[in-house]
């Protein structure tokens, strides 16, 4: 299933508004608009960044890890969403100039 039909049907479930989800959201201080809720649900966005998606998650009671998936699944180019799971549990190899710690920080 994609990121789309997840939310679509997990907000059908719960049998609640755009405008619901958007105030259950914004009592955990994140402010997402209902036109953007709209869109990922539809979409017409890509999905959301990962606190938004476990925060949906935990709202309109889908399973986190799934959403969270299926997010990943369609942000990152296939093959490497395929080798990322392909290796499973397995430790990245190369400790390369980050001290050890293999980290991509996101500025946005």
């Amino acid at each position: 299933m994609t990121y789309a039909e997840l939310i679509k049907q997990g907000i059908a479930a719960k049998k609640m508004s755009l405008g619901q989800v958007c105030m259950k959201l914004a009592k955990k201080d994140l402010w997402v608009d209902r036109a953007i809720l709209s869109k990922l649900q539809n979409g017409n966005l890509p999905p959301a960044k990962d606190h938004i998606n476990k925060a949906l998650a935990e709202i309109i009671e889908i399973d986190e890890i799934e959403l969270r998936l299926a997010a990943a699944r369609e942000l990152i180019p296939s093959e490497l969403f395929e080798l990322i799971r392909s290796t499973g549990n397995q430790e990245i190899k190369g400790e390369g100039s980050h001290g050890g710690k293999n980290r991509v920080q996101n500025h946005y």
